[in-house]
């Protein structure tokens, strides 16, 4: 079954959050390559929040969902997509961005947590986490 036909096959609501979180995942792409981090959470901390009747799970599966489908879309896109409808969603969230010794180099990885948990790629595995 084609990605099209499991979207059209989902219910309205679904569809709708979907749409947005992929809408905002390809503005968070380009936004993210534009502007810096700062400047990205000062605009997404000055979101004005919203009653939502999504689920934070539902809104982080969403973004991860669509930030699959963005050329690029990358954990910073999927964790900054998840930031945003969070924010707007009024839930208490953290953007978390960490990174850890690979061989030579460092690894870098985004996510967001909501008390205390993490989501995101990579579940469980270490990141010293970068202060923003």
């Amino acid at each position: 079954m084609s990605s099209l036909h499991k979207f059209l096959r989902l219910p309205p609501a679904r569809r709708l959050l979907l749409a947005e979180a992929f809408a905002i995942a390809c503005a968070m792409r380009v936004a993210s390559t534009l502007f810096s981090l700062p400047r990205l959470q000062r605009f997404i901390a000055g979101l004005r929040p919203n009653a939502s009747r999504y689920s934070e799970q539902d809104i982080c599966g969403a973004a991860a969902a669509a930030s699959r489908r963005v050329p690029g879309g990358a954990c910073l896109v999927e964790a900054l997509t998840a930031h945003y409808l969070l924010s707007r969603a009024g839930y208490a969230h953290r953007l978390r961005i960490g990174v850890r010794q690979e061989g030579q180099g460092l690894a870098a990885h985004a996510w967001v947590e909501l008390e205390s948990n993490m989501q995101g790629r990579d579940f469980g595995v270490s990141y010293t986490v970068l202060p923003l």
